[in-house]
């Protein structure tokens, strides 16, 4: 399985106010010449152009600086009274506040540009507005939204006959169905898209979309449209002017090639696009082909290529895992700072109302009503001050709790990865032995490890961080083991019977374990020689226990173990778990066998 790890870039505005970026090997020099151009002159008008070439360069290699010089266009248009000019250095600082992450700020600088541009009728600026909005809202979860902001934006490209930007908008809404996998409303606007760029005097756009559109057929599972396609935005662009969609290319060539089986030539695409990924250090490009490196190493034999990718994957997650928290760290203080000092400046300017409140109450009304009216006052003050750090005291708690909730979940992420290389280097030791016993031991071992990573991976990916449904456990885990041991559920059928219980995830795994045993001895004893039967599972509650029943209508317990006397490894793990849940284990011969566990020591 090809991990999907599907780019869409979009395409957001500042693209169609910036031109494309300067490399960075020529972008200095000409950051230098400009900003002495402006330090050498008073004509405000002369800097207000110049400033606008320094963010064009700035805007994709350091939207920091870009926002500099765009705070000062502003300033210029506005001490000059160029208020459309304004505006537009206005849309030109939400573009840097979408660059920079900070998608609020972003949404409010469009919103305020969209009334004064509607006011004057400019349908083209309007448009570009729109666009950005879409861009804003898509960052905060709102699908609906940016679906509106976008077709508006269409619309109005659409209507001014301007084919490079309506095109820009519909590869923008083709993005919002690609991420809902809705691939074949996707198709027929990207398509749309890239027949309205081919005209275009910019190439980079024409490879974007087109690049966009072949990901789009290579997950639809049309793998000819998709190689096509590839291979023309290659033949179109060079490694060195464009390696953003010269790297995606060629991944996508490389992941097709795995779906074919011809994996000579995906090691070549793939080698290809890591070794561009790495020299332009395009972080996000590198982790997901080294990914997919290791699919296509450990699939074809090259064990030792396969762990030393799979390492250097792992790696490299782990360090954009720490430097996004030590930047969200970074983040949070200065938050805290800033409302620190505000909170300080707030307390020093009502120390100074009550103080001038005071004297004016002395030269008014008398002593006793100077009293009662500091009595009133420091009453109202206290009060105000108790709810006000009662509510301060929420928000910490709250923003605590939230915190700890994504870092249980990345906990959990993690405990699933690392768990998941665990088997996968079982998967390559297994591969290296020739004793059978010894490879049906990594085996099971194997499925011990799964059993637990099942459970990890369900409470990253749902709102239940510490318990999951013991149904949909049990149903993955049957399968899991029948896809093991290679067992055709034509043959032995599989059936479960579950009330709908949460369980907490100390009481789950040595459940699952349990489990895990008894669906193996099972699938390995019950039914020899590709006989047919059937296996139940089912679990309840009952009174104050919670019962496990595992049956199977095989050749039953005494035949599969005819002296008793030599107890296995996966017997012993059983009766350890048993121990830890203060559970009873009932071994019955009914038609086959049935082991009943009665389980004392739960949390739900």
């Amino acid at each position: 399985m090809i991990k999907n790890h599907t780019i869409f870039p979009h395409f957001l505005l500042a693209v169609l106010f910036f031109a494309f970026p300067t490399t960075g090997l020529f972008a200095q020099p000409k950051i230098d010449s400009l900003e002495q151009l402006i330090a050498g002159t008073d004509n405000d008008s002369l800097k207000m152009e110049w400033y606008n070439q320094l963010r064009r360069i700035a805007s994709y290699t350091d939207p920091g600086k870009a926002k500099g010089y765009i705070l000062e266009y502003i300033r210029l248009a506005e001490s000059l009274s160029l208020t459309r000019k304004a505006n537009i250095g206005k849309v030109y600082l939400g573009n840097t506040f979408y660059a920079l992450g900070e998608y609020n700020k972003a949404m409010d600088i469009f919103l305020e540009t969209e009334q004064y541009f509607e006011e004057q009728k400019d349908t083209t600026i309007l448009a570009n507005v729109y666009n950005g909005m879409a861009a804003a809202s898509e960052n905060s979860g709102s699908d609906t939204l940016t679906l509106k902001y976008f077709t508006q934006a269409y619309e109005l490209f659409n209507a001014k006959g301007d084919e490079r930007r309506s095109g820009m908008a519909l590869n923008n809404m083709a993005n919002i169905y690609v991420n809902r996998k809705e691939y074949k409303r996707a198709i027929p606007l990207l398509e749309t898209a890239l027949e309205k760029v081919q005209n275009s005097q910019f190439g980079e756009y024409k490879a974007l979309i087109g690049n966009n559109l072949a990901n789009a057929y290579k997950e639809a599972n049309e793998l000819n449209s998709a190689d096509s396609l590839y291979k023309l935005v290659l033949s179109q662009i060079n490694e060195v002017d464009d390696s953003y969609n010269y790297i995606y290319a060629s991944r996508g060539l490389g992941e097709i090639e795995m779906l074919r089986n011809n994996f000579p030539a995906a090691i070549k695409h793939l080698e290809k696009a890591r070794d561009l990924s790495k020299q332009n250090n395009f972080v996000t490009n590198q982790d997901e082909v080294l990914y997919s490196l290791y699919m296509v190493y450990n699939r074809t034999g090259q064990y030792k290529k396969a762990v030393e990718t799979l390492h250097n994957y792992t790696a490299l997650r782990d360090s954009i895992f720490t430097s996004e928290k030590d930047k969200n760290l970074t983040e949070a203080l200065q938050k805290y700072d800033a409302a620190k000092k505000d909170k300080e400046l707030a307390e020093t300017q009502l120390q100074l109302e009550r103080e001038s409140l005071k004297k004016r109450n002395f030269l008014i009304i008398s002593l006793a009503a100077i009293a009662l009216a500091a009595i009133a006052l420091w009453f109202l003050y206290f009060k105000s001050r108790t709810n006000r750090q009662l509510e301060e005291q929420k928000d910490i708690i709250q923003n605590s709790l939230q915190e700890k909730e994504l870092l249980l979940k990345e906990i959990h992420h993690r405990v699933k990865n690392n768990l998941q290389v665990i088997s996968s280097l079982l998967n390559l030791q297994s591969r290296t032995i020739q004793d059978q016993e010894a490879k049906n031991a990594i085996r099971e071992g194997q499925n011990r490890v799964k059993s637990m990573a099942l459970i990890h991976q369900n409470l990253y990916q749902t709102e239940h961080m510490t318990s999951m449904e013991v149904g949909d456990y049990i149903g993955k885990l049957g399968q899991s083991l029948f896809d093991s041991y290679n067992v055709d559920p034509d043959k032995v059928s599989f059936n479960m019977e579950t009330e709908p219980l949460h369980l907490d995830v100390d009481t789950l795994i040595p459940i699952g374990l349990i489990l895990n045993e008894l669906l193996s001895n099972a699938l390995k004893h019950a039914f020899p020689e590709n006989s047919t039967g059937e296996i139940n599972v089912t679990f309840k509650k009952q009174t104050d226990d919670l019962v496990l029943s595992v049956q199977d209508n095989g050749v039953g317990y005494s035949a599969t173990n005819p002296t008793h006397k030599k107890k296995s490894f996966g017997m012993t793990l059983i009766d350890a778990f048993s121990e830890k849940l203060n559970a009873a284990v009932e071994v019955l011969e009914q038609n086959g066998t049935a082991i009943n566990i009665y389980i004392k020591n739960y949390n739900l």
